[in-house]
């Protein structure tokens, strides 16, 4: 995601390479796949809360990523920024 966002071109190879290291070391890259439970529906979005997590950092998503039928409670994949509906 960071090498979208950063081109190396303009900020030299040796200063990307360490915002990518950098990013990565933060977590900032979310690349894994990873299971969601939809928890809320608020107009055209819908909070996620990953599987297994307790924290409260749920993800806010437009509505329109999602696969048709989803609802509260549906459980999704996402992967490479691909949602599907887990049955």
């Amino acid at each position: 995601m960071i090498e979208m966002l950063i081109k190396p071109s303009r900020i030299g190879k040796e200063t990307y390479h360490y915002l990518l290291k950098k990013a990565q070391k933060e977590n900032k890259i979310y690349m894994e796949p990873k299971d969601y439970t939809v928890i809320k529906i608020e107009g055209e979005y819908a909070y996620l809360r990953e599987d297994g997590d307790t924290s409260g950092n749920d993800v806010f998503i437009a509505m329109a990523l999602l696969p048709p039928g989803v609802d509260v409670g549906s459980r999704v994949h996402c992967e490479m920024l691909c949602y599907t509906l887990i049955e």
